[in-house]
């Protein structure tokens, strides 16, 4: 009669498999900061400078549609916020 497998692996005392998975964690969890570390980097840099007037118009362009995407965005969130709080203007009967 063959005894099961897992009986023939030495048992690892509890304190040092805890050890052993903290070690595991603490180093997928460093992986995974320094991975969005380098996404956010990628994400908020700024734009490259322009090399040409073609660049610097297209950046021109870009920025500005970036603020007024910005205010649209913020007048939308001004206008929610005023409709749930009933703060807006009551018309007179």
């Amino acid at each position: 009669m063959t005894s099961p497998s897992f009986i023939t692996l030495q048992p690892q005392s509890t304190l040092e498999a805890i050890r052993l998975e903290k070690r595991r964690l603490a180093a997928e969890r460093d992986a995974a900061a320094e991975g969005l570390k380098d996404s956010f980097q990628e994400l908020f840099s700024p734009t490259p400078t322009a090399h040409n007037r073609w660049d610097l118009a297209l950046n021109l362009f870009l920025n500005s549609l970036t603020i007024f995407k910005g205010v649209q965005l913020g007048v939308s969130v001004v206008s929610a916020i005023r409709s749930l709080l009933d703060t807006g203007r009551r018309r007179k009967r």
